[in-house]
């Protein structure tokens, strides 16, 4: 599998999370203050730090050198994957990864996250570390 595809498919998932909870910023963050038991202020504000971590992390995914890339989208795909299963476990039914425009079962979001998981580990497998016969070139896919 192409590096680029995996580093693009990555970075549009967590920009894709993060738009989605966005676009429905309310009622996403009434959600999590249900599911959660927040306070509707702590679950906007803590909604606005999780998308802008989305953010962030689509941003680096999709610029940053491949090994630090792969190994923050694993780092990340790895910790939403154990949320999920924490949350499944104790019957939470959606946790609202794709905010409240798509609603997903637990099976379907632990898939998804061993997806995320296993396409991040195949990207830092196949990614370069710099090479100090070649000037430290780091690869960026």
């Amino acid at each position: 599998m192409s590096r680029l595809l995996l580093r693009a498919s990555l970075a549009g998932v967590f920009l894709l999370s993060a738009g989605l909870k966005l676009a429905d910023f309310p009622a996403t963050a009434a959600l999590f203050a249900g599911t959660f038991g927040w306070a509707e202020g702590t679950a906007r504000a803590l909604l606005a730090l999780l998308v802008l971590g989305e953010l962030a992390v689509a941003s680096v995914v999709a610029l940053a050198p491949g090994r630090v890339a792969s190994g923050a989208a694993l780092a990340v795909a790895g910790g939403f994957l154990a949320v999920a299963a924490a949350m499944a476990a104790v019957g939470v039914g959606d946790c609202g990864c794709f905010g409240t425009l798509v609603s997903l079962t637990p099976a379907q979001t632990i898939a998804k996250n061993v997806a995320l998981v296993a396409a991040a580990a195949v990207w830092f497998r196949l990614s370069r570390t710099p090479d100090a016969r070649l000037g430290m070139r780091a690869s960026l896919a």
